[in-house]
């Protein structure tokens, strides 16, 4: 199944482009979805992302299977990428490719994933011969989300719409969980299921990170009964910070999230 969102610069970004009037529930306190838009329409010069990936299944949540990953990039005012030294995040050093842009890869994982839930040290030298400082930024890094139910052990299995989700709470995270469920009629396993009318729908949900959200049918609003669906969890932080030289803005996401695919049952 293909991925309808890719949970890039942050979990909430990626809404922006949903085709259905959202059906958030929101929780008095937490940053709503204006907060998370500004940060990605904010005039920067660069971004840094740090992220975790994860299934719902056992192998994943163990640690088995993780895909943990740091980027960034950094550009003029013309939007022409600048070429930097390294990145370090406390620690942790990469130097920046060819094109001037940073990506770690799997040899890198068990270094990255020191990082979470814990408040570390983003840091960026200019690479000239003097290392100049371009930023520098203490910044919280929300704790590696690892669910605990429900656990997908076969590859149809079904999730039923009175369904406990459980994970592994975040008491330092002040921005809360997003749970999002959607039903995408173009996959070919719910060709059964759009009868001509291809309606996307999709469910975003806003909750505190108290470790456990009850899941009710009226989650699933729209979405038909034995349709393939993806369901998604997670948590991030952000920030704008400004570089040393006290113009330039720029970027830190950090986020944790598990997605997998359901058969809907009742």
């Amino acid at each position: 199944m293909k991925n309808t969102f890719i949970f890039s610069i942050l979990l909430l970004t990626i809404f922006a482009s949903c085709r259905k009037e959202d059906t958030t529930d929101v929780v008095e306190g937490l940053p709503n979805m204006k907060d998370f838009l500004g940060l990605a329409n904010a005039k920067k010069n660069g971004a840094i992302n740090l992220s975790s990936q994860k299934t719902f299944d056992i192998y994943s949540n163990s640690g088995q299977r993780d895909h943990v990953f740091v980027n960034g990039k950094f550009w003029n005012d013309d939007l022409v990428t600048q070429n930097y030294g390294a990145l370090s995040i406390d620690s942790f050093i990469l130097a920046p490719g060819s094109d001037g842009k940073y990506q770690s890869d799997f040899s890198n994982v068990a270094d990255l994933k020191r990082s979470f839930g814990k408040t570390v040290t983003f840091q960026v030298d200019k690479g000239d011969t003097e290392r100049t400082v371009v930023l520098q930024s203490g910044f919280y890094v929300p704790a590696d989300l690892i669910v605990s139910s429900p656990i997908k052990t076969a590859q149809n299995q079904v999730l039923q719409q009175s369904t406990l989700i459980t994970w592994n709470q975040d008491a330092q995270n002040t921005k809360g969980v997003y749970i999002l469920i959607e039903f995408d009629p173009e996959e070919e396993e719910n060709a059964a299921f759009n009868n001509g009318i291809r309606t996307y729908r999709y469910n975003l949900i806003q909750t505190d990170d108290d470790g456990s959200f009850a899941l009710s049918p009226n989650d699933f609003s729209d979405m038909p009964a034995g349709a393939t669906i993806s369901l998604w969890i997670g948590r991030s932080n952000y920030e704008i910070i400004d570089g040393a030289d006290g113009i330039n803005q720029y970027a830190i996401t950090a986020y944790t999230f598990a997605r997998d695919v359901f058969t809907l049952g009742q």
